[in-house]
């Protein structure tokens, strides 16, 4: 299978679960999907929150998580759970800039 397959594969897992997806058996032996949803279990006030953080860090006065850490919280309910919805965003986003720098650059 081509590497454009197996990406086309992954995206449709999230969308067709039990149709589409052949890799799902072979990801769950290293990576627990459950798990990766709940870092990414963000909404749009908690993105806002995480951006106002990290341009404007001395705003924030309280940065101590107020569930006991044996409790596991989804991020979105939590500002300052950890995630990998804005380091994922942050790549993501380097990776479409650079595209777009080099292209204009004819590299």
């Amino acid at each position: 299978m081509s590497r454009e397959c197996h990406f086309m594969n992954c995206f449709c897992c999230g969308l067709f679960p039990t149709r589409f997806c052949f890799f799902s058996p072979q990801l769950e032996k290293w990576i627990s999907i459950s798990t990766l949803k709940f870092y990414f279990a963000v909404d749009t006030k908690y993105v806002a929150r995480k951006l106002l953080v990290l341009f404007l860090p001395f705003v924030i006065r309280d940065w101590s998580i107020k569930f006991p850490p044996s409790q596991c919280v989804a991020p979105r309910e939590e500002p300052n759970a950890p995630d990998l919805y804005v380091p994922a965003m942050a790549f993501v986003t380097y990776i479409l800039t650079t595209g777009v720098l080099l292209g204009t650059q004819n590299r």
